[in-house]
């Protein structure tokens, strides 16, 4: 599978309301090239609870649920 989101964005940070999970998904096709830079972010929110790309247009808190 190659999930892309409704707005064709990726989908990377913290999940709101969920202690401890985290999303990494949405890259589509291009998940090969952007998987490296993804794996890094999460692991950086998890282990620092901060990343050091701007990742705030890919918040998963975007979503209203709909």
């Amino acid at each position: 599978l190659r999930p892309v989101a409704s707005d064709e964005m990726l989908v990377l940070g913290k999940v709101p309301g969920w202690e401890g999970v985290y999303m990494a998904t949405g890259a589509g096709r291009k998940g090969i090239l952007l998987g490296p830079a993804m794996a890094r972010v999460t692991a950086d929110l998890i282990a620092t609870g901060s990343s050091s790309l701007p990742i705030d247009a890919f918040d998963p808190g975007r979503f209203d649920g709909r």
